[in-house]
Order: C-alpha cells, then sequence, then structure tokens
C-alpha cells in the first residue's frame, strides 16, 4: 500500500495547489508581470519615438485623447476594471500633459464600516450619505445640481467600447460618468458592497472545497487501513463524514451566511436612505418649478419676466434631472445583482480543475494492481466509503453559493424612479405654462 499511498499524496499535492491558484491568486499574475512586461518593451517604445519624431511613422492621438479613452495592454488603466477606472478618475480637468487625476477616496473609506473576518460585510450609514442629500437646499447646492444637470444633458455615450470588458462593467462604467458629479459616493459604496459579495462567495466554495478535498483523502487513507483495523475504520469513515458535514455547516451558517445576510441589508437600507433623499430633491424641485410657473414662489414674485424665465429654467431641468438619479443608481444596481448572481455561478467551477485531478488520481489508483487486489478481497468496506464519499460531495453541493440577496434586498422599501410619477409631473408643470398662455392670449385679444 505504500506506493497507492504515494500515489494519492501526490494527487492530493497538486489538487491543493491547484486550488490555491485557481482561487486565491486570480488576476495577482497579471499585475506582478505588468512591471516586467513594461521593461521589456521599454526599448520597442523608444524606437516608436524616434521613428514618430523622423516621420516614418504616424503620431499617435493626442495626450488628452489617450486619457480620456485609450487604453494600451500593460499601462496603468489596464489593472483596473472599466468601472473602477472611471471611478478612480477624479471630476478635475485633465492636466496638459494628459495624465488624469485621481480621485482620493480615504473619507469614504473611513465612514465605511467593515465587520467580520474571514467574511465580511460593509455598513455605509446615515453619516455616509452626502450632506447634499441631507442638508437643506441652498444656492449653492442648486448650482452643483444646475453643472451635474448640464453635464449630464450634454453628455455624450461613448459608441466604442474596450472588447476586453464585460458588458455589464462597461455600461456601469458609462453610468458612472454620466453621474459621478453628484452620486460618486452611491457608486462606490455599490461597488464594494459588491467586491465583498463576490468575494464571501468565493472564499465560501474555496474553504468548502478545501474541507471536501482533505476529507476525501482522509476517507481514502482511513479504507486502506481496512486491513489492519477490520470494521472499526468504517466507524472511523462515518467519524469523518460527520465532522466535515459539521464544519462545512458552521463555515455556511455561522460565517458566511450571516455576513452576506448583513451585507444584503445594508445594501438595502443605504439604498433606502439614498434614492428616498434624491426622491425628497425631487419634490422641492417639483414644487419650485410648479411655484415659477404659478407664481406663487415668493422670492420671484416682484422679478422681471427674463429673471423669471431664468428660474423656470433652473428648476425645469433641475426637476428633469433628479429622477434620471434614480433611474441610473436602480439600473446600476440591476448590473450589481447580475454581476454578483453571474460571479459567484462561475465561482462553482472552481473545483472542476481538483475533481479533474481527483478523478485521474482515483482511476490511476484504481488501475495499480495492489489496490484492485484490495477492492477484490474487501469489496463492502469499498462500496461503502464509495456512498460516505458520494454523501458528502452531495452535501458539499448543497451548502455552495444561494442568493441570499434576492431574499433581503426589496426593491419596494425605496422610492423608485416608477414611484416619481415624472410623466404626471411634467403633464401637471407643461399643462400649466399652457394654461397661463391660453389666458393671456384671451385677456390680450379682449382688451
Amino acid at each position: 500500500m505504500t506506493d497507492t499511498l504515494a500515489i494519492y499524496g501526490a494527487f492530493l499535492a497538486g489538487a491543493i495547489s491547484t486550488l490555491f491558484l485557481v482561487g486565491f491568486i486570480g488576476r495577482a499574475p497579471a499585475r506582478i508581470l505588468a512591471p516586467a512586461m513594461r521593461i521589456i518593451f521599454a526599448p520597442f517604445r523608444a524606437l516608436s519615438r524616434l521613428l514618430k519624431s523622423a516621420r516614418l511613422l504616424p503620431h499617435a492621438r493626442s495626450a488628452q485623447s489617450l486619457a480620456s479613452g485609450a487604453k494600451t495592454k500593460f499601462d496603468r488603466r489596464s489593472a483596473y476594471s472599466e468601472l473602477d477606472w472611471e471611478l478612480k478618475l477624479s471630476d478635475e480637468p485633465h492636466p496638459e500633459n494628459g495624465k488624469p487625476l485621481f480621485y482620493d477616496y480615504k473619507e469614504e473609506n473611513r465612514l465605511i464600516e467593515r465587520h467580520g473576518g474571514f467574511f465580511r460585510s460593509l455598513k455605509a450609514g446615515e453619516n455616509y450619505v452626502p450632506a447634499n442629500l441631507t442638508a437643506a437646499l441652498t444656492e449653492e447646492m442648486v448650482t452643483q445640481y444646475l453643472n451635474s444637470a448640464a453635464h449630464f444633458f450634454n453628455a455624450k455615450i461613448p459608441i466604442k467600447v474596450n472588447h476586453q470588458s464585460l458588458y455589464e462593467d462597461a455600461e456601469a462604467a458609462v453610468i458612472v460618468r454620466l453621474f459621478r458629479l453628484s452620486d460618486r459616493r452611491c457608486f462606490y459604496a455599490l461597488n464594494e458592497m459588491r467586491k465583498t459579495i463576490n468575494d464571501n462567495a468565493r472564499k465560501l466554495i474555496l474553504l468548502l472545497s478545501l474541507i471536501l478535498l482533505l476529507s476525501l483523502s482522509a476517507l481514502g487513507v482511513t479504507l486502506l487501513s481496512y486491513p489492519k483495523f477490520g470494521y472499526s475504520t468504517l466507524a472511523a469513515g462515518v467519524v469523518i463524514v460527520l465532522i466535515a458535514g459539521a464544519i462545512m455547516t458552521l463555515v455556511h451558517s455561522a460565517g458566511y451566511h450571516r455576513q452576506q445576510q448583513n451585507s444584503a441589508r445594508e445594501l438595502d437600507r443605504f439604498l433606502t436612505r439614498s434614492i428616498d433623499r434624491i426622491s425628497d430633491r425631487y419634490r422641492d424641485s417639483n414644487t419650485r418649478a410648479m411655484g415659477v410657473a404659478t407664481g406663487t414662489t415668493a422670492t420671484i414674485s416682484d422679478q422681471y419676466p427674463s429673471e423669471l424665465a431664468g428660474e423656470a429654467q433652473r428648476w425645469h431641468k433641475i426637476m428633469l434631472w433628479t429622477p434620471f438619479r434614480t433611474f441610473f443608481i436602480e439600473a446600476f444596481l440591476r448590473n450589481m445583482r447580475f454581476q454578483i448572481d453571474r460571479n459567484c455561478s462561475y465561482y462553482e467551477l472552481i473545483p472542476l480543475p481538483v475533481i479533474v485531478l481527483l478523478a485521474i488520481g482515483t482511476i490511476v489508483i484504481g488501475s495499480n494492481l495492489e489496490f484492485a487486489d484490495f477492492a477484490a478481497k474487501n469489496p463492502i468496506p469499498v462500496a461503502m466509503f464509495a456512498m460516505l464519499a458520494i454523501g458528502l460531495v452531495i452535501y458539499y453541493a448543497r451548502l455552495s453559493y444561494r442568493d441570499v440577496i434576492g431574499h433581503e434586498l426589496n426593491q419596494a422599501q425605496w422610492r423608485s424612479f416608477s414611484e416619481l410619477e415624472l410623466s404626471q409631473k411634467m403633464d401637471e408643470l407643461i399643462g400649466k405654462y399652457g394654461s397661463e398662455i391660453g389666458f393671456l392670449r384671451t385677456r390680450t385679444v379682449r382688451f
């Protein structure tokens, strides 16, 4: 049995190594190789600049154009997804050298509470919501809203997308680009929560896979000791399965499920707070716009027509723009839910290399004449241990990723875009302007 144990140990070491490489390292090799690739290609870049200066090669686009959209394979941007890159960019204009300025999230990270150990959850409390949504509306805030609204209504939607990016990631990046001036903090918190939820699901699969792998190996070693210890090895096999099942249950229930549930609840509360604050601003802007239309706003009752027109333009624009904030936050959330479900379904494929290695190892060991002779002499223990192993694998599959977010995230908790009744409010406002114009025309004809 020494050769069989050696073969089994070799395949076990290979399976654990594969599990570690696939699950824990992730994109680390690309990030480690990026500096080396920059060094390797440095002479080629220098030669390219020399040929361009000699006009033997066409010049590249301007530095500003490169900063706004271009992406080389090994530049600094390649270490980020499209969404992370848009979140990283500052609202400040690019300097003359074309290098973008980056936003510092120290304040946001200070306000976000992180709980847990191996499995984690995030909480963005009341103090995380920006002051321009919680404080009384001031003239400075109105100016900020007008600038953000002008940025949105004048925005150019890019039709060229990096083909190496995921589609929903590129779409989320466009949403951030449109509303980064007003809702950067909201998108950052949602993205961080998404990463945490995905990371918890990945850790669960890896930890359960490791427990399963070690348990199956322990069952194999215990089975091979049957000739020496007899039927007591069957009891040992049952104990191994029970201990493994208990550890899996503890990991899933006390660790993973609790933190995922906390993350989903905090996500729901954060969305409720943020979107409800935006809906309050929408009601304010609608009231002010109607006040201008009816002449009931005290601050503008004695103003000249040109100033009244300016007020109408301001509040009409803010009133139209504010509901779109809710619409695109919900669209961002939809992308986020899709990424969570899709990525977590991909994480379930992580054990596949391990399963393949175990299958190969089982075939190799099964073809070993010594083990084949052992199985022929002890068919009952081999069959019972096989059933124990199959039962443990089935239980492992049942504890794999389950949709925790869907049970906690409730769209009815906040004022959704459909509940803002934008169509009805627009009818009321434009109808009021129309009735005022009709009244003035009738009055002019009479006199």
